[in-house]
């Protein structure tokens, strides 16, 4: 599917589909530029190579809806939504999420398109209640999630140590009927 993004120095066309095996170099290229662009992600520099297999069969697991936003064939936004425990009988409802975007095209409805095309797999997944872990700080990601109807449930107090200082994180939930 194209999505448009309006840009000051000219539109942009982006492919946003479900990554696939032929995608895996992308991903990694991307993974290595989120993990050196911001400290808002578990990723980092240096981190140990991703295992091609097990990238490849998340990817592909029936209780993971993913999509990628590709400009031309660089990976530039990234969304995963999955059921943390699928088939437990008290705990399958809950889900998670992850979103990472590159630095040039935030700011422009892309994370908030990306988000969207999660709402219509919600319940095909079996899940109830989304999670999400934030830092404190990141208040362009804090914002895009209250937007969409998250809220703050709890905050964890030092969750993270990112450039020798400890950062909080928030805890955000959504539950759907």
């Amino acid at each position: 599917m194209n999505y448009v993004i309006h840009k000051s120095d000219g539109d942009i066309t982006l492919d946003i589909r479900r990554p696939n095996e032929n995608d895996f170099d992308a991903y990694c290229k991307f993974i290595q530029q989120i993990a050196t662009e911001t400290c808002f992600t578990f990723h980092y520099v240096g981190e140990p190579e991703i295992n091609r297999a097990r990238q490849l069969e998340l990817w592909a697991a029936p209780h993971r809806y993913t999509v990628a936003a590709f400009d031309g064939d660089v990976m530039v936004g990234y969304t995963c939504l999955y059921a943390t425990n699928p088939g437990h009988p008290y705990l399958g409802h809950n889900g998670g999420l992850h979103t990472y975007i590159l630095q040039k095209y935030t700011g422009v409805g892309l994370g908030t398109r990306l988000h969207e095309l999660h709402a219509a797999h919600v319940k095909d997944l079996g899940i109830k209640r989304i999670s999400v872990n934030v830092h404190a700080d990141n208040v362009a990601n804090l914002a895009l999630l209250h937007k969409q109807g998250f809220i703050t449930e709890s905050v964890a107090r030092g969750r993270y140590f990112v450039n020798g200082e400890y950062v909080d994180c928030c805890n955000l939930v959504k539950w759907y009927e």
